[in-house]
C-alpha cells in the first residue's frame, strides 16, 4: 500500500527553534515514545521517527537537498527544492525469471522448445504465426517487421504447455516475457478485463484509422462481441467504425489483424 507523506519546508527551517514535546505512537498495540515538534500550535512528528517505526532507515544529503528512505528493497527519495517537495518512488525490481527466446521457421511445442508463459511475439521479417491448442487454432496472425504490410508488429499471448507453435514464411520469431499493466489501449493479442484493462463501458475503435481487423469479447468460451472494426480512412464498407462494450472482470478480449484498439 502506498502512503503519502506531507512535509512543510517551513517546518524544516523551524526544527532547530521549535519547542519539542513528548508524544507517543501506537504500533501493533505497543506504545512507542516519539518527539513532537510544536509550530504555530500545531504538532508535527519528525520523519526520522516515522521511518524508524516502520523499520526503515533515513539518510539526508544537504548538498542535493534530498532525503532518502529505505525499507527492505524499496527506496523513496524526497527532494526539497521548492514549496511543494518532489517525491520519486523507485519500486522493488521484479526479477525476470524467463529469458527471451528466439525460434526459427518451423513447428515447436510449448514446454519442450519454449517455457510456458506470457509473451510479446515479434517477427524476424514478415510471415505467418500460428498457435494451436489440441488442433484448434488459438492464434493466427501475420507478423511484420514494421517495413511491410499487411500484418501487425506484435501479438501478446499466454502460451500453455503442449500447445503447438508454427512459424512460416519468416526467418523466425522473438518471444519476450510480457508484464501485465492496465491500459485503455490494447495491442494484438488476448487480454483479461480487470487485469489488463479496467472494467466499465467503453467505445472500442481502431487506434489507427487505416486499419481493419477482428474484435472479440468472450466469457467462459461464450461469445459476447464479434465485430470487424474498420478505421475511418480504410476506404472499406466492411465492418463498423466502433462498438460499444460493457466490460466486466474476467471477460477475455481478443484483437486480431489490428495493431491496437483504443477504449474510450
Amino acid at each position: 500500500m502506498k502512503k503519502k507523506m506531507f512535509l512543510s519546508t517551513t517546518l524544516l527551517s523551524l526544527l532547530l527553534i521549535a519547542f519539542p514535546t513528548n508524544a507517543f505512537a501506537v504500533v501493533d498495540s505497543q506504545f512507542i515514545d516519539v518527539t513532537a515538534i510544536v509550530v504555530d500550535d500545531r504538532e508535527f512528528l519528525q520523519l526520522s521517527d516515522i521511518v524508524e517505526i516502520f523499520g526503515g532507515t533515513i539518510d539526508q544529503n544537504n548538498e542535493s537537498h534530498q532525503i532518502t528512505f529505505m525499507q527492505n528493497n524499496t527506496q523513496i527519495i524526497l527532494t526539497i527544492k521548492r514549496e511543494s517537495p518532489e517525491i520519486a518512488l523507485i519500486p522493488e525490481p521484479v526479477p525476470d525469471t524467463i529469458n527471451s527466446t528466439r525460434l526459427s521457421t518451423g513447428t515447436f511445442i510449448v514446454g519442450q522448445d519454449i517455457p510456458a508463459g506470457r509473451y510479446i511475439v515479434t517477427g524476424e521479417g514478415s510471415g505467418n504465426f500460428f498457435v494451436r491448442n489440441e488442433g484448434r487454432s488459438f492464434v493466427n496472425e501475420i507478423l511484420n517487421d514494421g517495413t511491410s504490410t499487411p500484418g501487425v508488429p506484435s501479438v501478446t499471448i499466454d502460451l500453455e504447455n503442449n500447445q503447438e507453435i508454427e512459424i512460416r514464411g519468416m526467418r523466425g520469431a522473438f518471444f519476450t516475457p510480457a508484464t501485465r499493466t492496465q491500459s485503455t489501449v490494447l495491442t494484438t493479442g488476448r487480454w483479461i478485463v480487470g487485469v489488463d484493462i479496467p472494467a466499465g463501458s467503453f467505445d472500442a475503435f481502431p487506434t489507427h484509422s487505416t486499419e481493419s481487423g477482428n474484435f472479440f469479447v468472450r466469457y467462459n468460451d461464450r461469445s459476447l462481441v464479434n465485430e470487424i472494426l474498420t478505421g475511418s480512412d480504410r476506404g472499406s464498407t466492411m465492418g463498423v467504425p466502433s462498438v460499444r462494450v460493457n466490460l466486466q472482470a474476467g471477460q477475455e478480449i481478443q484483437i486480431s489483424g489490428l495493431s491496437s484498439v483504443t477504449f474510450r
